[in-house]
């Protein structure tokens, strides 16, 4: 008897027929069919526990049900007797297809079995998880892992250690990634299929270059050969190396773990550009935007001071200073006489002296925003000053006229008397005192009396005219 229906119970009867009647006699006998296929079956993967749940529709009358798990790869296989409707099968690999059946059991047969249903397990853990890159290519990082079995595409985060944060997709086995400077990234991936998602891999590290230093400042301006600069700091710095050039082509380097610089061998009268990179053990970042540093011009050396004394000019000459457009010069007395001027030469002349004096001349050399030191000072000392005071007596018994006036300002070493007569006959003496005699004038006459003073450079204008 073919046909039957599955899962169904018989009884057996037998009809007897010939041409004109039939008979039909109950045999008392009766059977059942195998049972039916299990229906609706499903299976059900929980991500994370390597754990398949199948399950199907569970009908009456049947003792138990055998559950079969197959892999695609020949590797697995795995079975299940239960008399509920479900049944787990753990322990499956990872990044596996896995197929299912099921047959349900009476006393006597087994069904056919069920419909096959197939289940992909979860990804497995990507390995060999590296992060390259190089001080050249600054802040790119190249993430590279081995191909996870059932990953279709990866997710990979970075987590910098300052909380930078961010993750990529891809299904490729490596990406590159671009990240924020100064930051030690910790690169984790995990892989991904239609439903769930691997382990997470084990962590590669890599440290971006540190970050280009800002706010690059200049502190000191118009110092003869000191020069500083400060900066904010740089995330990822172990140290921070400033690099201050000058137009005369020299470098000045600092190097220090501060954010801060300060030289004091900088070359008087130079501009510096100075900029600042940031260090790490490995690499290097970036230069920052610089900044300037300007020195004072040179202070003015060797100055050799001069006096014209008939024209009662004084001159001061002076070596080039580097760095100067033009010079101050200075003349001044312990009196507090004064007397500044200004020249774009070496060389100065100085008309408004006073006699009698010791003058301390310094120069300073200036540019368009800086003055240098004034130099070290030069003395100059004018000539005397007239005598004044001047009084002439004639002894008459001796015929000695005497001549006495009163000390000139300005340490005169001599002085030097002299009469002379309308008809232009003179006579004179020479006193380091304050009177000087002369003999033998004729009697009778009238002599205009002047007197001279003098040092071992210069000689006073002559005094006021006394009569004797």
């Amino acid at each position: 008897m073919t046909e039957l229906a599955c899962g169904e119970d018989y009884d057996l009867t037998l009809t007897a027929i010939n041409h004109n009647c039939q008979v039909e006699t109950l045999t008392g006998v009766s059977f059942s069919t195998r049972p039916c296929p299990p229906l609706h079956v499903g299976v059900d993967l929980q991500c994370g526990t390597h754990t398949a749940t199948l399950s199907w529709e569970q009908r009456e009358g049947l003792q138990f049900y055998v559950a079969s798990a197959t892999s695609r790869a020949g590797g697995y296989t795995g079975s299940c007797n239960t008399s509920s409707s479900s049944c787990q099968f753990p322990a499956l690999d990872c990044g596996e297809t896995y197929s299912f059946t099921v047959t349900a059991h009476s006393s006597l047969c087994q069904s056919e079995l069920s419909s096959t249903v197939e289940i992909k397990t979860e990804p497995c853990q990507p390995d060999q998880v590296t992060a390259t890159g190089s001080c050249d290519s600054e802040t790119m990082v190249v993430v590279a892992w081995a191909e996870a079995e059932g990953a279709v595409v990866y997710m990979v985060t970075a987590l910098g250690d300052l909380g930078y944060m961010t993750a990529f997709q891809t299904n490729e086995s490596s990406l590159e990634a671009e990240l924020p400077c100064g930051q030690i990234y910790s690169f984790t991936v995990i892989g991904q299929d239609e439903s769930c998602d691997s382990p997470i891999s084990d962590a590669a590290e890599f440290r971006t270059v540190p970050c280009v230093p800002q706010h690059v400042e200049s502190y000191t301006v118009c110092e003869n050969s000191l020069g500083s600069v400060s900066w904010a700091e740089s995330e990822g710095a172990e140290s921070y190396t400033a690099v201050a050039a000058g137009t005369d082509g020299h470098t000045h380097m600092c190097t220090t773990n501060s954010t801060s610089c300060t030289w004091e061998d900088l070359h008087c009268g130079d501009l510096y550009t100075v900029h600042v990179i940031s260090n790490d053990y490995l690499c290097s970042s970036s230069p920052s935007n610089s900044t300037t540093v300007r020195t004072a011009p040179c202070v003015p050396q060797n100055l050799v001071p001069t006096l014209d004394c008939g024209k009662r000019v004084g001159s001061l000459t002076w070596d080039l200073s580097h760095g100067a457009d033009f010079y101050m010069v200075t003349a001044e007395t312990n009196a507090g006489h004064k007397v500044e001027l200004s020249t774009n030469d070496t060389n100065a002349y100085i008309s408004e002296f006073q006699c009698g004096q010791e003058y301390y001349l310094s120069v300073q050399a200036v540019d368009s925003e800086c003055r240098s030191a004034p130099s070290p000072p030069a003395t100059l000392r004018t000539e005397p000053c007239n005598p004044t005071s001047i009084s002439s007596t004639m002894d008459c018994l001796s015929n000695i006229a005497v001549v006495t006036w009163a000390v000139s300002e300005g340490g005169a070493e001599y002085y030097t008397t002299t009469v002379e007569h309308e008809d232009g006959q003179s006579k004179s003496c020479m006193s380091s005192s304050f009177q000087c005699g002369l003999p033998d004038l004729r009697c009778g006459q009238n002599y205009t009396v002047t007197v001279t003073a003098s040092n071992q450079h210069c000689h006073s204008d002559p005094s006021v005219v006394n009569t004797l």
